[in-house]
């Protein structure tokens, strides 16, 4: 008997844990992140445009499909391009997204 109240404490103690953890909604991670020089737009059925014009001689734009997987959102282009980073962190309830590329660091804030 001992046993098993302590097996159950245990389990309502994980479970309590678990439910204190935020997850991002999806709805909270749609729209437009970024300004004139980089844009990361994502769309309600899970499709991304993505601009970046940091070069004028090598102007980024991709766009496929996001997931959103543990916090991050990872892009899946339907072009293979280097530059562009597949993960990006979110930060502040979906306010801030982060990525890094080599040695390349990224922030973009959510447009208003």
């Amino acid at each position: 008997m001992k046993n098993q109240l302590k097996l159950i404490s245990v389990g309502v103690a994980l479970f309590i844990v678990s439910l204190s953890f935020t997850k991002a909604v999806k709805s909270e991670v749609v729209g437009n992140y970024g300004d004139s020089i980089m844009q990361l737009s994502l769309n309600d059925d899970n499709t991304f445009s993505h601009y970046s014009s940091f070069d004028a001689n090598n102007k980024i734009e991709a766009n496929g499909t996001w997931l959103l997987e543990k916090g991050k959102i990872v892009l899946q282009s339907k072009i293979e391009n280097n530059n562009l980073p597949k993960e990006w962190k979110l930060k502040n309830e979906g306010q801030t997204i982060k990525s890094r590329n080599g040695m390349i660091f990224f922030t973009l804030q959510k447009a208003e």
